[in-house]
């Protein structure tokens, strides 16, 4: 990936590496206001569900990654063909939001409520260090993309065809950070569902489908601009085109 912080922003195609509903550092947190040996220890038993989850998480989304990025470096690689991975990745991220409701309200029945603010309130110094990765990351992006159109300008022949995919491109850019924008919003300093621990379970479900649906829309236009440039490149274009873009991810 050209910029190491991307991966914070351009994980919305794939599902982040941090299971979502968890505060940063929360077990640490958790275990600092927590003194009740053995609330701690019912705690820990969750934390231990969460990390056999990451591992089984994290070796799927492995695997559709690589299908992935195989299939944008073939020029011939249909619409069914990525479907049929978005699929899949669909499936791990629905299964990964319902995994981390049932987490949610494990927790909830563990600790109270003035016990979740006390801990929100020793992550937030934490929340807002990882915050700045997102603020820092916006423009490099936005700097990558750039170099990317100019590029692909300086390669192709043709520049109407050109334009039609940087303009594609730049609204790709516009996009992933809009979405990127809503979902870092979705945690318990900003949302208030997710800032209530007695939130009820259809209450942190009716979250998952927009959740799904931001991520989706990041994926769906990943695979338009494949076929763009598939459709507007000679063959020569093509294999220098998608060796930039696929530098972005």
């Amino acid at each position: 990936m050209l910029i190491a912080g991307l991966i914070a922003l351009l994980s919305l195609l794939f599902g982040s590496n941090d299971l979502p509903f968890l505060l940063p550092k929360a077990e640490k947190a958790m275990n600092k206001v927590i003194v009740d040996k053995d609330k701690r220890k019912q705690l820990d038993d969750i934390f231990k569900r969460v990390e056999k989850y990451e591992k089984k998480f994290r070796k799927e989304k492995k695997s559709y990654i690589k299908q992935l990025e195989k299939l944008n470096s073939d020029q011939k690689a249909t619409a069914e063909h990525f479907n049929a991975v978005g699929e899949t990745m669909l499936r791990v991220n629905t299964e990964t939001l319902d995994f981390m409701v049932s987490i949610r309200l494990s927790i909830g029945g563990v600790i109270t409520q003035a016990q979740w603010i006390a801990i929100i309130d020793e992550s937030r110094k934490s929340y807002e260090k990882s915050k700045q990765q997102y603020v820092k990351v916006y423009p490099k992006f936005e700097k990558a993309v750039n170099k990317l159109t100019n590029r692909i300008e300086d390669i192709m022949d043709d520049q109407a065809k050109a334009k039609l995919i940087t303009d594609r491109i730049q609204a790709f850019h516009k996009m992933t950070i809009s979405n990127s924008k809503k979902l870092v919003a979705f945690n318990v300093f900003n949302n208030p569902v997710l800032g209530n621990i007695k939130s009820t379970e259809k209450e942190l479900r009716a979250l998952n489908p927009d959740m799904l649906r931001l991520r989706s829309e990041i994926f769906d236009e990943y695979v338009a601009i494949h076929n763009l440039i598939a459709a507007n490149c000679t063959h020569k274009e093509w294999t220098r085109v998608v060796k930039k873009f696929n530098k972005l991810f």
